[in-house]
């Protein structure tokens, strides 16, 4: 019996000290999501499994002569995704800037977006002040369609700390000289600062963006290539 016993107690031993390694394995693998919010953001980004259930964040517009207006008045930040583009090609697998040919490109529709934009811009009388682009050629031609002019960086196309504090600073240092400060980009760099899901800035798509200081900031509009014509036709010259 007092064998029987003391099998026992070292079979619960083993046991015992077989499980904890599991258990500390199953408790690493527990998603963290208590990290530090994104700038301009109320909490961070939950981890995938809860990203994919969660509510989209909405982006509510201004009646449109509240839109123009604030566009003419200018000191926001317009960040537009790449024009539409041909999906039958593809990014080669190393980057090389000033290889058209290695990259996806703008389709028809996408500089056919691109120039209507730039014609609403004209017929509202916008102010345009300084345009930066990623240097990939779909975000050059959208930029230099729509604004005639562009400078290239690659703080607009690469996730780097360093380059995402960059990007933060853009959207959120104050502007004073009444122009709209444009940033023509990818959508993969601001996904996670503006806790957006995949594709919900779609090509051709634009966001109005209030910088208040301090890594903060608000998203007042979201404006598709439809609005720009749109607006361009209700309120333009």
């Amino acid at each position: 019996m007092k064998r029987s016993f003391v099998a026992a107690a070292v079979l619960s031993s083993l046991v015992a000290a077989l499980l904890a390694p599991m258990a500390a394995i199953a408790a690493d693998a527990t998603p963290d999501t208590t990290k530090a919010a994104p700038p301009g953001m109320s909490k961070a980004a939950p981890p995938d499994s809860v990203r994919a259930q969660r509510a989209i964040v909405q982006v509510i517009s201004p009646p449109d002569s509240t839109l123009v207006a604030m566009l003419r008045q200018g000191n926001y930040v317009l960040l537009l995704r790449h024009a539409a583009t041909d999906w039958g090609q593809r990014d080669a697998e190393v980057v090389n800037y000033a290889d058209r040919a290695a990259q996806r490109n703008l389709s028809a529709i996408g500089r056919a977006q691109a120039d209507s934009i730039g014609k609403a811009v004209s017929s509202l009388g916008l102010k345009i002040g300084k345009v930066l682009t990623s240097p990939m050629y779909r975000c050059r031609d959208t930029a230099e369609i729509a604004f005639g002019r562009a400078d290239t960086t690659q703080h607009l196309f690469i996730k780097s700390k360093p380059s995402r504090d960059l990007r933060v600073k853009w959207l959120s240092t104050p502007l004073a000289d009444g122009a709209l400060f444009v940033l023509v980009t990818h959508q993969d760099p601001y996904i996670p600062l503006f806790n957006f899901q995949r594709d919900q800035l779609k090509e051709g798509d634009a966001l109005l963006i209030q910088p208040n200081g301090n890594s903060q900031w608000k998203l007042v509009a979201q404006l598709t290539p439809a609005d720009w014509a749109r607006l361009a036709a209700r309120f333009g010259k």
